[in-house]
């Protein structure tokens, strides 16, 4: 088998190296500590790559390289109603769809491909290790730098939505606690 495709991403260093304010900087900081952030944040990388692979596109935004006549003659090709303009690593989707966060680190998520078949088929695309002779077609690499600074405010704005959310439903709670009902909802005392 070839090489194991994992992503390890530091998510605190690509937070720095794609975001330039440094109060944006300090404050996403504090988010990225949280599991479910650093989990959401890769589950949306994972998604990135997904989305620039479906468009035919390789991990330095050039188009993939064309399929060879040989596989656009195949059964499997016809099978799945492939065109052959349309280069984008997906024949039945099950490679894409193994793409996953599978651990977190205390700086941030291993996305890798989770099933050993897909990820022998996706070593054959990015490493060029397959007894095919496929050209390569490397799609596995962060999204852009404008890609991914908006997946970090993203998934901050969303979280700090549910914070104000939250804080609010605790606020009216508060508020109608002892002593602040009103006896005409309630009942007089």
């Amino acid at each position: 088998m070839g090489k194991i495709p994992k992503l390890p991403i530091n998510l605190i260093k690509e937070m720095k190296r794609v975001v330039k304010e440094p109060k944006k900087q300090r404050a996403l900081t504090k988010f990225l500590n949280q599991s479910n952030i650093k989990l959401e944040i890769g589950r949306q990388i994972a998604e990135a790559i997904v989305d620039r692979t479906l468009e035919g596109v390789d991990k330095n935004g050039k188009d993939f390289k064309a399929y060879k006549k040989s596989y656009i003659k195949s059964d499997d090709f016809k099978i799945y109603g492939k065109k052959s303009s349309d280069v984008n690593l997906k024949l039945t989707g099950a490679m894409l769809s193994a793409i996953e966060v599978v651990k977190l680190t205390p700086t941030g998520v291993v996305i890798w491909i989770n099933d050993s078949k897909e990820r022998k088929k996706a070593s054959g695309h990015i490493y060029g290790d397959n007894p095919n002779k496929m050209p390569i077609r490397d799609f596995w690499d962060l999204p852009n730098d404008y890609e991914l600074e908006a997946i970090f405010d993203d998934v901050v704005s969303n979280s700090i939505s549910e914070i104000e959310a939250i804080s609010e439903v605790i606020e009216t709670s508060l508020n109608i606690g002892v002593g602040n009902q009103d006896p005409l909802l309630f009942g007089a005392l």
